[in-house]
């Protein structure tokens, strides 16, 4: 009986001595992230993102919390309305999402100390989100993608060698959008197509754009304007209706119908961008991040090909990443 009490009191003595010990235990920290975003054409880089933050140990639901309304289209009244809320909620961190979104959260993080990290932009230099592409030199880094619009075109020319005409339209207020007409025109000029490009302030003048399409138009080129790509199956329709090739910029563009698209691959940009989110989260500076350049590449879509009696070539075959059969 002796040896049973002392055993009890023994180790009631050891859980009294780490009682305390116990709670004073440090608490796994956990974190919140806002997303800001403009167009549904985004979703695969944030689910890209939120599996790569994963990879990395932020889970969502266990020490991670998103903070995420769903598109909310180019108006810079909600986008801005958006991350004040995040800024509100004093967020650990905003993933801001295309060209707009970025814009918003430029705006309305300054001199907050709230950390942005911007993706997929196509020239975060000329928009002015950051310093120099290696030291951002305030509160945002990213990844950019703003090379892929030249080779773009130049695969198009090497699928449909015919082309003359192309018919891309354009929002004007997206800085992305500018900086891709700029590429494609001193593209085009080299290789003698003619580029009409159209300006579309807002998603509902799509249709109208459409309907505006000059008959001799030889191939519809969607562009990285996340307004435009948002629309990208009205595209496809009026393409295949008219019997004309459709160009974009990610998988989920060629498996919608486009014949091609050549860009970044929009969930590996999201796991791409995550490696910058969780180096800020674990203490970085995102003033000396620098801004990465994502990988790009070629999709093409075999049923669309066959729809138009455009024969793939073996070199376009052999180059690409995927084929939609």
């Amino acid at each position: 009986m002796k040896q049973n009490m002392f055993k009890f009191m023994a180790a009631l003595l050891v859980i009294l001595v780490l009682l305390p010990l116990t709670a004073c235990a440090p608490q796994a920290k956990s974190y919140t992230i806002g997303v800001v975003s403009p167009a549904a054409s985004m979703e695969p880089v944030l689910q890209g993102f939120k599996e790569g933050m994963a990879e990395r140990g932020f889970v969502e639901g266990q020490n991670v919390t998103y903070i995420y309304n769903g598109p909310l289209g180019a108006d810079a009244a909600k986008l801005e309305a958006e991350v004040q809320s995040f800024v509100d909620a004093k967020v650990d961190l905003i993933l801001a999402l295309a060209t707009p979104g970025t814009v918003a959260a430029q705006k309305v993080t300054a001199g907050t100390g709230i950390p942005v990290v911007f993706t997929p932009i196509s020239d975060p230099l000329g928009a002015g989100f950051v310093e120099s592409l290696n030291k951002p030199g305030a509160n945002m880094t990213g990844v950019r993608n703003g090379g892929f619009t030249p080779k773009n075109l130049e695969w198009l020319k090497t699928i449909v060698p015919g082309i003359q005409k192309i018919y891309a339209p354009y929002n004007p207020n997206d800085k992305s959008a500018i900086f891709a007409r700029g590429l494609l025109l001193e593209t085009a000029a080299k290789l003698n197509i003619e580029v009409v490009t159209p300006e579309v302030l807002n998603a509902d003048e799509i249709p109208n754009v459409i309907a505006a399409m000059p008959e001799d138009i030889d191939a519809i080129f969607c562009m990285s304007d996340s307004m435009i790509l948002s629309k990208v199956a009205d595209f496809i329709a009026a393409g295949n209706e008219r019997g004309i090739p459709v160009t974009a910029v990610s998988r989920p563009h060629v498996e919608a119908g486009t014949l091609m698209g050549f860009g970044s691959e929009f969930i590996t940009v999201g796991k791409q961008t995550s490696g910058l989110a969780a180096q800020i989260l674990n203490g970085a500076d995102p003033a000396t991040l620098p801004v990465e350049e994502s990988e790009y590449f070629l999709f093409l879509n075999q049923k669309t090909a066959n729809l138009l009696g455009i024969t793939l070539p073996d070199e376009a075959l052999k180059a690409a990443a995927g084929v939609i059969r």
